[in-house]
């Protein structure tokens, strides 16, 4: 993933714009100054400053908006290399970490049914290595119903060995890796977006393969798919002529209320609709 300073401008327009939207002057002033004084020795500073950045990585990580994602690209470069470097200082060979944080019940419920297995985060962890810290900070607010006090206990064995690529922009995983962005804002009928990742895929296998490669065969039929799509979707409609006829039956409604409530199971059931008739009131 290239880190320029273009990818730098992208990355704080888009934080003015949304700290703009917001008339927030404090994080505003926290950008200006990221852009005049920011290295990339300071990326892990930045971050646990919990500002701009810590606040729309964070947003972009939990969502997993791959175009917010992209646009941090920037800043993502830096803060992992820096995590890297601060790990292989570390002297210790087994590390260990402590995070305290309030969770769902349910999320808390699912980690509990998979004691053993494999558990995937998309996004950075703040921790500490005194329990009695990471124990203050998630009893700053109280248990309820939904949310419960956890902390977790992450052993890090820094003696792992972890092997990082970079893959130049014209690589065909690039490629591919677009081609499946495409289809998924097909699915979304997000037409301009996906047709914007599928021929960027499509330059990329042009570069690289003879123009009867099957990869380029298959961008090619998706992007047709998605032309084909929007042009359905913006052809007027037929005008069509309609003769209303009011028949002499007894009108019928139709409840348009719905009623929510809670079982015994503490699922929520939508009480179904069903159409009534009016008594007649026509005279014999």
């Amino acid at each position: 993933m290239p880190k320029t300073n273009q990818a730098k401008y992208e990355m704080l327009d888009y934080c003015r714009d949304y700290y703009r939207t917001q008339d927030d002057k404090n994080e505003l002033e926290k950008i200006q100054k990221f852009r005049m004084t920011y290295t990339s020795d300071k990326a892990i500073e930045w971050y646990t400053d919990e500002g701009f950045l810590y606040k729309l990585l964070n947003k972009a990580l939990r969502t997993e908006d791959i175009d917010l994602l992209y646009l941090f690209r920037f800043f993502i470069i830096d803060l992992c290399a820096q995590l890297e470097q601060e790990s292989k200082a570390n002297s210790t060979d087994i590390l260990t970490l402590y995070r305290g944080q309030k969770i769902p019940l349910e999320e808390l419920e699912k980690i509990k049914a998979n004691i053993g297995a494999l558990i995937s985060t998309n996004g950075f962890f703040s921790t500490t290595r005194d329990p009695e810290v990471a124990l203050r900070f998630a009893k700053q607010l109280r248990d309820t119903d939904q949310l419960k006090t956890v902390m977790f206990e992450i052993r890090v064995d820094s003696t792992l060995n972890y092997e990082q690529k970079f893959l130049s922009s014209d690589n065909p995983k690039i490629a591919q890796t677009l081609g499946w962005i495409g289809c998924s804002y097909t699915e979304m009928k997000d037409y301009p977006k996906a047709l914007e990742n599928f021929n960027k895929a499509l330059q990329i296998y042009e570069s690289n393969y003879d123009p009867d490669h099957k990869d380029i065969k298959e961008i090619q039929s998706e992007i047709e798919k998605v032309k084909d799509a929007i042009k359905s979707s913006t052809e007027s409609p037929k005008k069509l002529t309609l003769a209303v006829v009011t028949p002499s039956v007894p009108s019928i409604n139709a409840t348009a209320s719905s009623k929510y409530y809670q079982n015994s199971s503490n699922q929520t059931q939508t009480a179904s609709l069903k159409p009534f008739k009016k008594s007649s009131n026509k005279k014999m």
